[in-house]
């Protein structure tokens, strides 16, 4: 439910925001503080209330609220920035989420209108977007009780949920319900657009890159040993699924593996995984300095 994205991040600053055009136009900027303006936008109402942001519909019921386009950062970057401490990588990683965010807006804000009695389809070039930062994977604990021990403690895992409201402007104080397709028959090009902006802002902090199959990437000087050994629900799911599981089969068992998060501090997560990081013997790699210029 809403709550899971609204949890708040403790230590973790500017943790969500509002994006989008959309959201500028109803005048939702800056930090998502608000639950009940963010549930009356989910609902498809304005952030007072008072007004339905959305055409007649069919079904009220099966309204969709919105579509969760979620950015996962590479496993190497959320150990650097969560464990090792290089916070600038978690501005570089909401930058290329912005970004990808843009390109959305610009090019899948869709909506179908009734044009002298036929549906036509019309880019809007708008969208209300609520963006929720989170760094931790779900535990892989079986158990529901299961006590926070080493054994069931999260991985690092920074990622963004970015909900994008079903509402997009048509004309002056005219919402309609967006066209989501686009979204998922896209979603391929959206996340390498996010990530090959990602990569240019890694670049730019003067972080090597290591090329993985499929468009992936990894920091350099991060061993595979390690990658895997903090990617305990990755593995679960391939458990599940098999190693030549199709992306269906894997989103099947993602489902099916999802337990619940636990209510564990930032502080108190990254004591956890540098105690693993140093029972194992790991050692992660420096900070690297950054060049500065005089322009």
């Amino acid at each position: 439910g809403q709550d899971y994205y609204v949890q708040r991040v403790p230590g973790l600053p500017n943790d969500s925001r509002w994006l989008g055009q959309g959201a500028t136009r109803l005048g939702l900027q800056g930090e998502i503080n608000d639950p009940i303006i963010f549930n009356r936008i989910l609902k498809g109402k304005s952030p007072g209330g008072r007004t339905k942001l959305y055409q007649k519909s069919r079904n009220l019921k099966r309204r969709m609220a919105a579509v969760d386009l979620t950015f996962c950062s590479p496993k190497s970057l959320s150990l650097q920035a969560l464990v090792q401490g290089d916070l600038d990588l978690i501005e570089a990683h909401r930058e290329a989420v912005n970004y990808a965010i843009a390109f959305v807006e610009e090019n899948y804000a869709v909506t179908r209108v009734m044009v002298k009695g036929n549906r036509s389809v019309v880019t809007t070039g708008n969208l209300v977007i609520a963006a929720f930062d989170h760094i931790d994977a779900r535990s892989v604990a079986p158990d529901k009780g299961a006590a926070a021990d080493k054994a069931t403690i999260p991985d690092p895992h920074l990622h963004t949920h970015c909900l994008v409201m079903n509402l997009t402007e048509v004309r002056e104080k005219s919402w309609y319900c967006i066209e989501n397709k686009n979204f998922y028959r896209n979603q391929m090009e959206i996340g390498g657009i996010y990530r090959q902006r990602l990569a240019q802002n890694l670049q730019t902090l003067n972080y090597g890159i290591i090329p993985r199959p499929k468009g992936l990437f990894d920091l350099e000087g991060y061993s595979d040993e390690l990658i895997r050994h903090f990617s305990k629900r990755r593995r679960k799911i391939l458990e599940k699924a098999g190693n030549n599981a199709s992306p269906r089969q894997r989103d099947q068992a993602w489902a099916k593996t999802r337990h619940y998060k636990l209510p564990l501090l930032p502080e108190d997560l990254k004591n956890y995984w540098l105690e693993e990081v140093k029972e194992h013997g790991f050692v992660l790699p420096p900070i690297p300095k950054v060049q500065v210029t005089d322009n």
